[in-house]
């Protein structure tokens, strides 16, 4: 959805402002239609249903978290706990989204020093968020006790798991395919 919106964003800026008879109405949103479809595009039925699968994990995630905080501080310690996981999950698919069929723990698959840093960075926001007083009171967060900390770091890399699966999958699909295609084209 916000991807389409973005489109239609890029279109509109680039239309020309000047509609006499509804022509330029029309072209206008013909080339939208067209970039967002060319945009859905982008991504094969294997990519939308992992990425399907991504948003499940992180959601029932995200609310688990929520559930365990708010039935052990209210739901204060939940919404902070939700905050946490969350973050913890988009800073894991960062670095899964890196290579789709190789291992994160692939020597090959350890990002650049410059990239490495604004990990680092990300994961100091997310400690600070819960730490400090000044950012607690802005964005409305609790201290969370070292308990829940783990709980919210397990449930992040409950998705590290999924992937990683997905992955082994796919490279041993990708493997079969590679030593059938040669029997194939041998046989009569």
């Amino acid at each position: 959805w916000l991807a389409g919106c973005a489109a239609c964003a890029v279109a509109a800026a680039q239309q020309p402002r000047v509609n006499t008879d509804g022509d330029a109405a029309r072209r206008f949103v013909d080339e939208a239609d067209a970039r967002l479809l060319k945009l859905t595009n982008a991504f094969s039925r294997a990519d939308w249903v992992r990425l399907c699968v991504q948003g499940f994990v992180m959601t029932v995630g995200a609310l688990a978290a929520y559930q365990i905080g708010d039935s052990q501080g209210g739901a204060v310690v939940g919404a902070t706990a939700l905050l946490t996981t969350l973050s913890l999950f988009h800073l894991i698919a960062g670095l899964l989204s890196r290579d789709q069929i190789r291992t994160i723990f692939d020597r090959a698959a350890v990002p650049g020093p410059a990239q490495l840093r604004r990990y680092g960075l990300a994961a100091l926001a997310i400690l600070a968020a819960t730490l400090l007083d000044p950012l607690q009171r802005i964005l409305g967060t609790v201290d969370l006790a070292f308990w829940l900390w783990t709980v919210c770091v397990a449930l992040a890399l409950s998705l590290l798991v999924v992937e990683e699966i997905v992955k082994i999958v796919l490279r041993r699909r990708r493997r079969e395919r590679s030593w059938s295609s040669p029997l194939a084209a041998a046989a009569p």
